[in-house]
């Protein structure tokens, strides 16, 4: 597990703080709102969070996943995000029709991403994502993991950047530490 992982997990003092995480489903509009230069410097992981109570979210993270194996993770989750009204719960049951068409229109290679999708090939990583957040207590999506603060929902993008720069400066303080304990002698 990497330390962003760990990071999670509840290990933050191994936490780089100039990375951030993010738990959510595909409905982050924040992400899409971070100019693009921002988005690649400050996001080094997306962990799924599809909500139980939307019936095909499940199904489309594991959609984002596969396509992610061809490079096109970031298209992909917009074409979800905009377009939710036609794969959510109540318009289909069947939501892999629908994805096979964003997947033909990002120029996806079909037939190797519906092998990923009808095989779950990722299944077991989203729902280890979803029990880490469960076990985070994460209610909501959004959620940001910035530094070693668990933010809740949404924020303009100032605020973000506020969290952001004020995790990277506590990551550049050094830890405070006795002197002497550190150089094995004690009182």
């Amino acid at each position: 597990m990497s330390s962003p992982g760990l990071a999670l997990a509840g290990y933050v003092d191994r936490f780089v703080a100039e990375r951030l995480q993010v738990l959510g489903e595909t409905e982050i509009t924040y992400l899409a709102s971070l100019p693009t230069a921002d988005r690649e410097r400050i996001l080094s992981r997306f962990f799924d969070f599809p909500l139980p109570v939307h019936k095909n979210t499940m199904a489309a993270s594991n959609a984002a996943a596969c396509a992610a194996d061809q490079g096109k993770f970031w298209e992909m989750h917009d074409e979800l995000f905009r377009n939710q009204p036609e794969w959510n719960g109540e318009a289909t049951d069947n939501p892999k029709k629908i994805f096979l068409g964003y997947v033909k229109a990002l120029g996806l290679n079909s037939d190797t991403w519906e092998k990923c999708f009808d095989a779950q090939t990722h299944q077991s990583r989203i729902m280890a994502n979803q029990a880490e957040g469960t076990r985070r207590r994460v209610q909501s999506t959004p959620t940001f993991v910035i530094g070693t603060r668990m933010i809740p929902g949404g924020m303009s993008y100032d605020a973000f950047k506020a969290y952001v720069d004020s995790a990277t400066k506590e990551a550049a303080v050094p830890a405070k530490t006795d002197t002497a304990a550190a150089k094995g002698k004690t009182k």
